[in-house]
């Protein structure tokens, strides 16, 4: 696609370099603009005498044998036009730097001395097109730490399927003060760490995430999200687009901007379902069957042996749409902390990891083996307060039936028994919702409700069967309907 052209055309599939400047075409023709002497009859003598091969001024009048094409005899040569400079005359040509002069076939210091030349050919060529100076060995730079980690880390995929953001390729290293091929719009977001922004790319918008490399930041760490997003591509997770890397800073850019959080996303919905549990906004239905979209989401990311560790409102994002089954799609995003594992390790592993302590599992809280099934446990957090909210109820009427005050018990893990006990109660009101609704709300969801508990299992081990067959189900009958099975586009946007 043209991106100099106003007009909006439709979706691009996702990848599809189009949008995107391609790498710059390679001219194979190393030929340069050429100044002919021809119109400098003075510099046309001194370099015909050059091409003579006489290494001393010969004085007007003065008569010379000089060296013909090999094979050819002497032959004498006059000088009756030439009037030598009062500085001495060299006929040394430099082979290990290009000239800034240029001769023809002619008058090259080389003209009879090379296989297949002739002194009438009509080519002109540069100091650089010379035949000499192609047989010079060009340096190249020295690769970067930058390209290095990139290399190391199978980063680089082949020129057909690489997001070729920049025009220079997926993941590039810019110099300090150099122009990078991004707008910024606006500020979404900071924290201790990064600093968000929404950049445009042509007309494409896309998310900005930038750290600064340091000694408690090191550039092995900042790769750590794209190393997983680089192998990821499923409907609800963020996209890589690509990276870079400017002096200090280290900037990840992803796809698409989302309009909101979670977190935000549910206090729109309280607006509506405080009013009616039955309310039929596209945000209320839109966020009664996600409950899927996330179900497989995370299933997809275990079995690209790849584990979040931090599921939270703050890290599913989701982006409006018209193009988007009832305006909305949802996204899991963040893996500045994700842990990749084999398949034969059983996922288990006893890093202490930096995530957010109210959604912990209770094995990661105490620093025990923990795996896939941590995951399970803050995915059954959110979904009980995206249920709560469904309900038309306040999470502060949530949090004071939990904690009683106690702020030590906001972690969910703190009192299992209150948070199944506030599940039940919901259950009913939800199920009348979901059964009055049947043509718009997923009749699935009556399955999660019971299986929430079991997801909140202290017991990691408690957790899997019951997270495992609903997400079987989940795929055999219903995927999460339309968006699933859709890949993500870019698309265009004002």
């Amino acid at each position: 696609m043209d991106l100099s052209h106003e007009t909006e055309g439709p979706p691009v599939p996702f990848r599809d370099n189009s949008l995107f400047a391609p790498n710059p075409p390679v001219s194979n023709d190393s030929s340069e603009e050429v100044v002919t002497p021809d119109d400098k009859p003075e510099l046309l003598q001194e370099l015909a005498h050059l091409a003579l091969n006489v290494d001393y001024p010969v004085k007007p009048g003065q008569t010379v044998s000089v060296a013909q094409p090999p094979g050819g005899p002497p032959r004498p040569y006059t000088n009756t036009q030439f009037v030598p400079r009062t500085s001495s005359t060299s006929t040394h040509i430099s082979t290990t730097s290009p000239s800034p002069a240029f001769y023809s076939a002619r008058s090259s210091p080389w003209a009879g001395h090379m296989p297949g030349s002739s002194r009438e050919s009509p080519v002109f060529y540069s100091a650089r097109s010379s035949p000499a100076f192609a047989r010079i060995t060009p340096i190249l730079p020295m690769p970067s730490e930058y390209l290095h980690a990139v290399k190391a880390r199978g980063l680089l995929l082949p020129s057909n399927e690489e997001v070729n953001w920049s025009g220079r390729g997926q993941h590039v290293e810019y110099e300090r003060g150099e122009e990078v091929p991004l707008q910024v719009i606006s500020r979404i977001g900071m924290s201790l760490k990064a600093v968000v922004d929404k950049v445009r790319c042509r007309r494409i918008l896309l998310t900005r995430k930038t750290m600064t490399c340091s000694r408690r930041l090191s550039l092995h760490q900042a790769f750590s999200e794209v190393e997983h997003l680089q192998k990821l591509e499923h409907a609800h997770v963020i996209q890589l687009v690509g990276s870079y890397l400017q002096g200090k800073k280290f900037s990840v850019l992803l796809y698409p901007v989302a309009d909101y959080d979670l977190g935000a996303f549910l206090d729109e919905v309280l607006l509506a379902t405080s009013k009616s549990t039955l309310s039929n906004e596209n945000s209320v239905i839109a966020l009664w069957n996600s409950f899927g979209c996330l179900v497989q989401a995370l299933g997809y990311l275990h079995s690209k042996h790849t584990k979040h560790l931090d599921i939270k409102p703050g890290n599913i994002l989701i982006k409006k749409h018209q193009d988007y089954e009832n305006g909305h799609r949802f996204y899991i995003a963040d893996f500045g902390i994700s842990r990749s594992f084999r398949a034969t390790d059983h996922s288990q592993t006893d890093t202490l990891i930096l995530g957010t302590p109210k959604y912990y599992a209770p094995e990661v809280w105490n620093g025990e083996s923990h795996g896939r099934a941590a995951d399970y446990f803050s995915l059954g957090c959110v979904f009980m307060e995206m249920f709560t909210v469904l309900c038309g109820i306040d999470l502060e009427e949530f949090l004071d039936f939990r904690t009683q005050g106690l702020e030590e018990m906001v972690a969910y893990r703190n009192n299992l028994e209150k948070v199944i006990k506030w599940g039940r109660q919901l259950n009913r009101q939800a199920l009348e919702i979901i059964l009055a609704n049947p043509q718009q709300i997923n009749h699935r969801n009556i399955w999660l409700l019971e299986m929430i508990k079991d997801m909140l299992a202290e017991d990691p081990q408690k957790r899997r069967p019951f997270f495992s067959l609903f997400a079987s189900e989940l795929d055999l009958e219903i995927g999460c309907r339309w968006c699933c099975a859709t890949r993500e586009v870019y698309r265009e946007e004002s």
